[in-house]
């Protein structure tokens, strides 16, 4: 959707945020194209939360965040979060505090708060029949492809790629005050989550391919 400056200022229900863009034009056909989108995230949210009867957070807590241990992980309020970071950005070489952000905007898209080592709780189980059956998962890592047979390198909610022979998963995001990076090597039961307090820091990703192409060169 076009960006407008004062959106991540407002609290949104979910059926505002749909509201935001529900009746603007397609950008291309689908199958022709692939571009991420975070407002596609928030309509699944949404799809979520009618199929299941109920709010996004709650049904992620109940069958996501609890059954795998992820008790540091909610969405992103204006409630105190003990120990939470304070997030910075750069603005003309300058470090400063990162400005206000409200998350009910990306509430399915980003709107989450976690640490590393939740997200690694994450991480372990996704090749393992726990939250979803195994070969569920497994079709998430298979790369998409489109009407004229290209592949787009990315799956269901996961960029897919390789290093030295192994398929990696991986999914970065940024904003305001922080940038996240997780990967999750296949047959390796090796993940690694980078999280840093600053907003849109570019490195993270060649910081987290260099360290996991490290370890794949050492388990083989």
């Amino acid at each position: 959707m076009e960006w407008k400056e004062h959106y991540d200022k407002v609290q949104y229900t979910t059926r505002g945020v749909i509201d935001l863009f529900k009746d603007m034009e397609l950008e291309f056909q689908p199958g022709t194209r692939f571009e991420y989108s975070s407002s596609a995230y928030n309509l699944l949210g949404a799809v979520i939360e009618e199929a299941s009867g109920m709010p996004h957070e709650e049904y992620m807590k109940s069958q996501i965040w609890k059954p795998l241990g992820m008790e540091s992980t909610q969405l992103d309020t204006r409630k105190i979060i003990p120990n939470r970071a304070r997030g910075y950005d750069i603005n003309d070489g300058v470090l400063m505090n990162s400005v206000h952000v409200n998350n009910s905007l990306w509430f399915a898209a980003g709107g989450g708060r976690s640490t590393v080592l939740d997200l690694i709780k994450y991480s372990k189980s996704l090749e393992e029949a726990g939250v979803l059956p195994r070969e569920t998962q497994y079709k998430m890592f298979k790369p998409m492809t489109l009407a004229d047979g290209t592949q787009t390198r990315y799956g269901m909610g996961w960029g897919i790629d390789s290093e030295t022979g192994r398929t990696i998963i991986s999914h970065a995001g940024g904003q305001p005050g922080t940038t996240t990076h997780l990967l999750h090597v296949l047959g390796l039961d090796f993940g690694l989550a980078i999280g840093c307090n600053r907003g849109y820091v570019d490195q993270i990703g060649e910081i987290a391919r260099e360290i996991v192409r490290a370890f794949i060169n050492e388990a083989v």
